[in-house]
């Protein structure tokens, strides 16, 4: 997740309705009722994209329909329905996020548990303190993993763009909130 330590862009999925479309009939899948279940909490862009992701499945021949909770509600939740949760990589260190998917974590409900992820979740716990670079390239290893086995699918990494003035000598940029001002010089 962007501005999380190792975090490398990455996105394999194209633009492909056709295929899309050919995959959800492969899988049998078409026609079944799906809840996606979103969390109060994240502002208008998680609400946004939620209702978006709605609309895409319903394209896609789903019955879908969504249902924003609070978030009080997260670790009670139907588990075997879409979870879609706006989260920021701020809130987490790498090690808590994978753990999310981990097979003892609140959100195993039983279909899905890899030991080598949870191996390798605590490897890169252990790194952090000794070997940094390693843990980054772990973490960044971790998220393509997680990103290609579809564990859990990134719809948004907003960018933040800060302009400045050709005056402006040094700007140093948080990744997650972008321009640090009270650290920025002027020529």
């Amino acid at each position: 997740m962007r501005g999380m330590p190792g975090f490398r862009p990455y996105c394999p999925y194209r633009l492909d309705p056709a295929r899309a479309r050919a995959l959800v009939a492969a899988s049998g899948t078409r026609g079944e009722r799906v809840t996606a279940y979103g969390f109060v909490g994240g502002g208008p862009l998680c609400t946004t994209v939620m209702r978006y992701t709605v609309r895409v499945l319903r394209e896609l021949g789903y019955r879908a329909q969504a249902r924003i909770l609070p978030q009080s509600s997260y670790f009670n939740s139907n588990w075997s329905a879409v979870q879609i949760a706006c989260i920021a990589a701020a809130d987490f260190q790498p090690a808590d996020f994978f753990a999310i998917f981990g097979c003892k974590s609140p959100g195993d409900n039983h279909w899905f548990c890899d030991r080598s992820l949870d191996a390798a979740v605590q490897r890169g716990r252990s790194l952090e303190g000794t070997n940094p670079r390693a843990a980054n390239a772990l973490w960044t290893n971790l998220d393509r993993q997680v990103t290609d086995g579809a564990i859990f699918l990134p719809l948004v990494n907003p960018r933040f763009y800060d302009f400045v003035s050709a005056r402006v000598k040094t700007h140093p940029v948080d990744p997650q909130f972008g321009l640090v001002v009270d650290q920025a010089s002027l020529r």
